[in-house]
């Protein structure tokens, strides 16, 4: 069967690595060359802003994709960071051999488009929820749709990605 062989070459294309607390998968600045799989562990997604602070894009945990996308597609440098939050367990396959799989095989260009159309509502999605929304009603957005986030993240890292300060978080926990 087609799609059988296809998802065996395509997963033979992958290959482990591990990253520890703190170390950089995708430093600002370097060209995209990989996507990464989460095995374990978990990571952020960021940007700088102009005044130096980080302005936190996402979070992605066990079974997500990875990738600093604009760089990756237009391999340009990346504007943005990705870094293991904890120790993290990744597979990850060149953006080479995802071209050539997704050439032979439709199965492959079809699970990369339905994983950038995934992509595209949970960014917009988070977009719709910085520019309309409360802070309160930003909490309680993710605790009801990303009740995960609250269980593996800091509060430091929640409040960050919310907009908000600690202090702001601590009250509306209570």
């Amino acid at each position: 069967d087609k799609d059988e062989k296809a998802f065996f070459k395509f997963y033979a294309a992958f290959y482990p690595k591990s990253f520890k607390k703190d170390e950089m998968i995708c430093e600002v600045g370097s060209i995209s060359k990989h996507l990464y799989f989460i095995e374990s562990g978990k990571t952020k997604h960021f940007r700088y802003k102009n005044d130096g602070s980080e302005h936190v894009v996402w979070f992605n945990f066990e079974g997500e994709i990875v990738v600093s996308q604009e760089s990756y597609v237009l391999q340009q440098p990346s504007k943005y960071g990705i870094i293991a939050l904890e120790d993290t367990e990744i597979s990850m396959v060149s953006r080479d051999s995802c071209i050539e799989n997704a050439a032979e095989f439709h199965a492959v260009e079809t699970f990369f488009r339905v994983a950038y159309e995934f992509h595209t509502i949970l960014l917009n999605e988070r977009v719709f929820m910085l520019q309309t929304l409360s802070a309160k009603e930003r909490y309680q957005y993710m605790f009801e749709n990303f009740p995960h986030f609250f269980q593996r993240l800091s509060q430091k890292e929640i409040s960050t990605f919310l907009g908000i300060s600690r202090e702001t978080l601590s009250r509306m926990r209570k």
